[in-house]
């Protein structure tokens, strides 16, 4: 055999290498998303039991994170001005 072929053989060797490398760490990452997925689909039962709950508490923090963030930037206004 050759250098050349040689060469050749390995640049494709560590192609294949690379390829299953990327492969196999997606469908790692893929894993834990669903594993993460489904513990919290578990853990969250009692949510689905009061969704008007759910919804009040997500306005009620929605409506006051809009205030704190408003106020934040009339501040940094007055300092800037």
């Amino acid at each position: 055999m050759s250098l050349k072929s040689t060469s050749k053989t390995n640049s494709i060797t560590n192609l294949l290498g690379d390829f299953g490398f990327f492969i196999r760490r997606n469908i790692t990452g893929l894993g834990y998303a669903a594993r993460m997925f489904f513990l919290i689909l578990m853990r969250s039962g009692g949510l689905f039991k009061r969704p008007r709950l759910v919804s009040d508490q997500i306005l009620f923090v929605g409506n006051y994170s809009f205030v704190i963030i408003t106020v934040s930037g009339l501040f940094v206004g007055f300092v800037l001005g």
